[in-house]
């Protein structure tokens, strides 16, 4: 008898495990486009509303019109995936489109909404590394021998890419923001180059100025050029 209870059970455990198993689907990312963007609340001749006194300052500047595809996706569209169980992570004006992490039964509701064009998954890429067993080393030079020339050491950067012709004809890059997406400002915290240098980074990525040394290269070029 006790065996047979024992039994009984093992066979009830099985099953919620089974049943478990089956519903918890799992989370991946999708591209979800939108059709249109009917019914948002932002207009084209009210770009303010959206867009910061800088970016509309730098449009009149350059007659770059604002346009339809400068309005924010629909807040309505992002409010009616979210009632259905989907993540938004992002979105895309341009694209007029929304990162969106979901399960299957959440993304077959999400594809089905009238405003939804189209969705396709998001791909990942990883890459092994090895466990990095101590903190990594900043043993960076930050005292160099001090010269009369206006560039300093980084004559031969700006001569390269004619920088000091744009300085003579008053190109300065006063009053202009540059985004450097890339993968880390190794030790330009900590370099004197960059002391002048206003840099805004997003605190987010805690190993920004430890990680790769790209970007450090790159905003040594971009800052010679645009802040002397």
């Amino acid at each position: 008898m006790r065996s047979i209870k024992m039994k009984n059970h093992l066979v009830t455990l099985l099953m919620l495990l089974i049943v478990g198993s089956l519903s918890a689907q799992p989370l991946t990312k999708h591209w979800v486009q939108f059709k249109d963007k009917k019914g948002t609340p932002f207009t084209a001749d009210k770009p303010e509303a959206f867009l910061s006194k800088k970016a509309i300052e730098r449009r009149k500047k350059q007659n770059i019109k604002i346009t339809e595809q400068d309005l924010p996706v629909n807040p309505e569209y992002i409010q009616a995936i979210e009632v259905l169980g989907g993540v938004v992570y992002t979105t895309s004006k341009w694209f007029n489109a929304a990162t969106v992490h979901a399960n299957d039964d959440v993304l077959a509701k999400i594809k089905a909404l009238p405003f939804v064009k189209d969705s396709e998954p998001v791909g990942r890429f990883y890459k092994k590394r090895p466990n990095r067993t101590r903190e990594k080393q900043r043993d960076v030079q930050t005292e160099y021998r001090k010269t009369n020339d206006y560039y300093g050491r980084g004559r031969n950067q700006i001569e390269q890419l004619n920088g000091d012709l744009l300085h003579r004809m008053g190109f300065d890059g006063t009053g202009m923001t540059v985004a450097v997406l890339d993968g880390g400002f190794s030790n330009a915290d900590i370099m004197p180059f960059f002391d002048s240098s206003p840099i805004h980074t997003n605190t987010k990525f805690s190993q920004c100025f430890t990680s790769s040394r790209s970007a450090t290269c790159l905003f040594s070029k971009i800052n010679f050029l645009t802040f002397h």
